[in-house]
């Protein structure tokens, strides 16, 4: 398993977090995504390397003003 840490802007109050939570967890690949409204963050949890790409694409698709940016490196279990 692999956890990556992600920058997410746009969010403005805990349905947004709710929104891109759902949105992160339904992307093909990803075993779990929690996303933080006040650090606005997510941690992403995946079997294998999936491309930023898609997360934006999957976040352009469902709506509203959200984008999402790598940070720096994986996070050690």
């Amino acid at each position: 398993m692999m956890k990556n840490n992600y920058e997410i802007t746009g969010m403005t109050c805990n349905g947004c977090r709710n929104h891109v939570e759902k949105t992160l967890n339904s992307v093909e690949g990803v075993k779990d995504a929690q996303v933080n409204l006040q650090s606005e963050t997510a941690i992403i949890e995946t079997e294998e390397k999936i491309d930023l790409k898609q997360y934006k694409e999957a976040l352009g698709k469902a709506g509203g003003n959200y984008d999402i940016n790598s940070i720096a490196r994986p996070i050690e279990d």
